[in-house]
Parts: C-alpha cells; sequence; structure tokens
C-alpha cells in the first residue's frame, strides 16, 4: 500500500473524511484500466511480433494484480470504518453518559453542608464529588470554567475562587456544585475518593494520591503526582499526567480527539497497555507493539516488575509514554 494510500486511511480514522470521500480518493490514486499495458505495448514497437503474446500475458497479470490491490483497499477501508463505527459509537455513548452525570444535583434526601468564610469541612475519609450545575436566570445561563483542585493536609476544604457554589451529603458522600466561571480550591488530602466532572473547560488536579475519576468534555485534563488508581476520560481535549506512581490496581486513561501524554516515574511498578485508532504510539523502544486491523495500534510497556495495570485508549490521538 503506498503512502498516499495510508494516507487517506488516516484520514477516514480520524474522521477527516467521509468512507464516499475515501473511495473517491482511492479511485482516483488507481491507474486507468490498462495504462501499464499500453506503455509496453509503446516500448515494445520495435521488437519481434512473436513477443506480443507475452506482453498481453504480461498486462493481463497487472490487470489481475490491480484489481486484487483495489480489493484489499476496498476492504481495508471497511475494515476501518467498522473499527472506527464501533468507537465512535462508545464514544457518543459515553458522552451522553458524562452529561447526565455531570447534571445530576444533589438528591432530595442530602443534607446541605453551610459554606464559612470559604471553607467547607469534611471528614477523614468522606467521597468528594466535584460537577457544575445546571443555572438558568434572568442573567443568562450557566457557563462552566477552568477548575484546578490542589490538595492539602488540611482536614478541610477551601474555595479560593468560584461562584454559585452549594454543597450537600449524604453519610459520608459529598457533593459540590458550581455554576459560574473558573473554580480554584485546595481540598482534604486525607478523602477516601475525589469524582470531579466539567464542561467546556481545563480541569488540573495537583499533588491528589488518592483514588479518583475524571471526566472532561471540551477541555484538557492535567494531573500531577497520582498515586492511587485512576479513571481519567476527556472528549475533544488532551490528557497529560506527571509524575505517574502506580504500584498496585488498576487505572485507565480515555480520550476522543486528544493526545495522551504520560510521565512515569521510575518507582512505578507498571503494565501499560496502549491502544488508539487513527493516532500514533510513542513509547520506550521496549515495548512490545502489534497492529490490529487496518488503523487500530497497539502496544504493551512494562515498568519495574508491572504489578499494576495502566490502559489508554484514544480515537484520533496520539499516546506518548516518557520515563521520568
Amino acid at each position: 500500500m503506498s503512502e498516499a494510500q495510508r494516507e487517506i486511511l488516516r484520514l477516514v480514522a480520524e474522521g477527516k473524511i467521509t468512507l464516499e470521500e475515501a473511495e473517491r480518493m482511492l479511485n482516483a490514486l488507481r491507474p486507468p484500466a490498462g495504462a501499464k499495458g499500453e506503455a509496453q505495448d509503446t516500448g515494445a514497437k520495435g521488437e519481434a511480433q512473436g513477443a506480443g503474446a507475452k506482453g498481453q500475458e504480461t498486462v493481463e497479470g497487472e490487470s489481475e494484480a490491480w484489481q486484487a490491490q483495489g480489493k484489499r483497499v476496498a476492504e481495508g477501508v471497511a475494515q476501518i470504518m467498522q473499527e472506527v463505527g464501533e468507537t465512535v459509537r462508545r464514544t457518543v455513548e459515553d458522552a451522553v453518559a458524562a452529561t447526565q452525570r455531570a447534571f445530576e444535583e444533589h438528591r432530595p434526601t442530602t443534607e446541605a453542608v453551610p459554606i464559612k468564610d470559604g471553607r467547607i469541612e469534611i471528614p477523614a475519609g468522606a467521597r468528594l464529588k466535584i460537577q457544575q450545575a445546571v443555572r438558568v436566570s434572568l442573567g443568562g445561563g450557566s457557563k462552566g470554567g477552568n477548575v484546578i483542585l490542589r490538595a492539602s493536609q488540611a482536614g478541610h476544604l477551601l474555595i479560593v475562587r468560584g461562584e454559585a457554589i452549594e454543597a450537600h451529603h449524604d453519610g459520608l458522600d459529598y457533593v459540590l456544585t458550581w455554576a459560574k466561571g473558573n473554580l480554584e480550591m485546595e481540598i482534604p488530602g486525607n478523602l477516601a475518593g475525589l469524582d470531579v466532572r466539567c464542561m467546556g473547560g481545563d480541569l488540573e488536579i495537583v499533588q491528589f494520591q488518592g483514588a479518583m475519576t475524571a471526566e472532561t468534555m471540551g477541555g484538557e485534563l492535567r494531573v500531577q503526582s497520582p498515586r492511587g488508581i485512576f479513571r481519567f476520560r476527556t472528549l475533544g481535549g488532551r490528557v497529560r499526567i506527571a509524575d505517574l506512581e502506580l504500584k498496585e490496581g488498576a487505572a485507565s486513561v480515555s480520550s476522543a480527539g486528544g493526545d495522551v501524554q504520560i510521565e512515569v516515574s521510575a518507582a512505578s511498578s507498571l503494565t501499560i497497555r496502549a491502544s488508539t485508532l487513527g493516532g500514533t504510539l510513542d513509547l520506550p523502544p521496549e515495548s512490545e507493539r502489534e497492529r490490529q486491523g487496518r488503523a487500530r495500534r497497539r502496544a504493551v510497556c512494562v515498568i519495574g516488575e508491572g504489578a499494576a495495570e495502566l490502559r489508554i485508549d484514544t480515537l484520533g490521538g496520539g499516546i506518548r509514554i516518557r520515563r521520568g
């Protein structure tokens, strides 16, 4: 397969051109029927007439070869569309589910938590959920912004910046919502779990080392020094993880339309399973690579003893892994 054909298939996988457009472009790359045979006939005019039969056999053989190649390309496009279709379907379903979860407000059984001087008291071992709320008023609707969360040793949550913030809890499950602009907070480092969902802005989590889930739609996700298991997902944004250290458990990163860049600490005991549809893989040279289908690329990278597991999956985005 030529480089031009590979480029067309890559564009299909990334969703930049349709199947019909790809088919027209692939057809344009194929030489006209008999073109090679005509060139051979022209070059053979001065030769003996007995070579005509052999030339005809050559033309027929090349014609069959072009037909076979055309069939392989068509099958390749069909296979890519099948892979892309399934991945896009899952991505859309995930995006819809994430949107529904992001708009979950506090349940009737929850109890309001007072906010005093920007502080919210949260007991050790609690689970904190932070999500954007929906508010509609005469002054306009909600507009999400960037979110910055920094772990601290304090036993309370401190709001550094944010508007229209509410907090509720049901036992040890705490829910914080905000409706306007940027949100910046210091959160307790002794939480049992952190769950953050935002739309339209970047999300940055610094030095939180417990279990966490983070989802963004339309923004970039940046995480520094994670040590616990996590599940990160973005739609239309890049994922960047610095100083990752995992020694047990299973974590995952999923991105549709964005790259994934991870710097792994040498102290990790981690097996990374990377998979991209339409993107590139940039992993340490000792990684084991394999190709599944026409556009799907997979690789496995083991760091240390490989006890923990990290799965990375992208649609249209590249994956880059670096050792710290």
